[in-house]
């Protein structure tokens, strides 16, 4: 896993999230493919369950609590508001 070291290191936490659930369960998964032919971070269903992984893992490794807000934990993150549906 390669990870960009100029993001913020809680953002990079997350980026590592995803794709180590990727490389454990999306064996043979092209993220360039996927890079060139998608635009949007939930159109395709690995994307979802990487992304849902990932969010589990922040919740578990920071401490996040259901009556925090979701937009206010993505902003902390520096994720995309899109995301707050998969919570």
């Amino acid at each position: 896993i390669v990870i960009n070291n100029t993001i913020d290191e809680r953002t990079q936490d997350g980026v590592c999230y995803h794709e180590i659930f990727h490389i454990r369960h999306h064996k043979g998964f092209n993220t360039q493919f996927f890079a060139v032919n998608t635009t949007s971070f939930l159109s395709d269903g690995n994307e979802t369950e990487a992304n849902k992984f990932m969010l589990a893992m922040l919740k578990e490794e920071y401490g996040w609590s259901k009556q925090e807000d979701v937009l206010d934990f993505l902003d902390f993150f520096k994720l995309p508001h899109e995301l707050a549906s998969l919570f």
